[in-house]
C-alpha cells in the first residue's frame, strides 16, 4: 500500500513538471503576443468612443441632436458597454505588460 501512495507522488512529481513546462511556454507565448493584443484592443477602443456622439442620439452623426435627456437604448447602449468592457481589457493587458516585463 505504501508503495502505490509513493509510486503516485513520483507520478505528481512527473506530472507538476511538465505542467510547469507547459506553463512556461504558454506564458512565454502570451508575452510574445501582449503588444499585438494591445494595439489591437486601441483600435477597437478608438473606433468605439469616436461612434460615441456627446450628449445625443445616433441622429447626432448625421448634424442632428436633441437637447433632452435620453436613456441609452439599443446600439446606443451595446456601444457602451461595448467601449466600457474593451477598456477594461485594454487597461488589464497594459498592467499585465507592466508587471511580466519585469
Amino acid at each position: 500500500m505504501l508503495k502505490y501512495y509513493l509510486l503516485t507522488i513520483k507520478s505528481a512529481k512527473i506530472d507538476l513538471t511538465m505542467i510547469s513546462r507547459y506553463f512556461l511556454i504558454m506564458m512565454q507565448t502570451f508575452i510574445s503576443m501582449l503588444p499585438y493584443i494591445q494595439l489591437i484592443l486601441a483600435i477597437i477602443l478608438t473606433a468605439s468612443v469616436l461612434l460615441q456622439t456627446r450628449g445625443a442620439g445616433t441622429g447626432g452623426l448625421f448634424g442632428g441632436g436633441e437637447a433632452v435627456f435620453r436613456a441609452k437604448r439599443g446600439v446606443e447602449k451595446f456601444l457602451f458597454w461595448f467601449t466600457v468592457f474593451i477598456s477594461i481589457l485594454f487597461v488589464g493587458t497594459a498592467i499585465a505588460s507592466l508587471l511580466l516585463s519585469r
